[in-house]
């Protein structure tokens, strides 16, 4: 499975590129990227099955990522992470995007793994699970990533 996470943050993207190492089946490939441009210039060239993206990015926005993914990956798990914990923002990015999972940044980084794996299960991409005390898939922020 092919991850993309879109953080502009360093160091957000770092934290969460080593939390869905830790949760992501063994085999998973993350790949960080800082914008909605640099995530548009990895979707041409590869087939993500999981695009992350944080709501506020540089120009573009996350939400009008997710809407270029409607139409031109419609098969991917679409998930926008955000601090908002409004409800109306809830409703405003389901109306605009329909992401498959909203995360709240500030909610425990084990509740919105579980999440996630109850989406990518849905969706029949959940494989095999980590081993407990085993390393799961090799992850930074900066390029592809790999598992041994």
């Amino acid at each position: 499975m092919r991850v993309l996470l879109v953080e502009p943050n360093e160091h957000e993207q770092r934290r969460y590129v080593t939390i869905l190492g830790q949760c992501m089946p063994m085999g998973t490939s993350i790949e960080g990227v800082g914008s909605a441009e640099d995530a548009l210039v990895r979707l041409r060239a590869t087939e993500f099955e999981v695009v992350i993206t944080e709501e506020r990015l540089p120009n573009l926005s996350g939400l009008d990522l997710l809407r270029f993914l409607q139409r031109y990956a419609p098969d991917a798990v679409r998930v926008l992470t955000t601090y908002s914990t409004h409800v109306g923002f809830a409703r405003q990015a389901k109306a605009a995007a329909d992401p498959d999972l909203l995360v709240t940044k500030t909610g425990e980084p084990q509740r919105w793994c579980d999440e996630l794996k109850a989406v990518l299960g849905a969706r029949g991409l959940w494989g095999e699970q980590p081993t407990p005390g085993v390393s799961g898939p090799t992850a930074s922020p900066t390029g592809p990533r790999s598992t041994h």
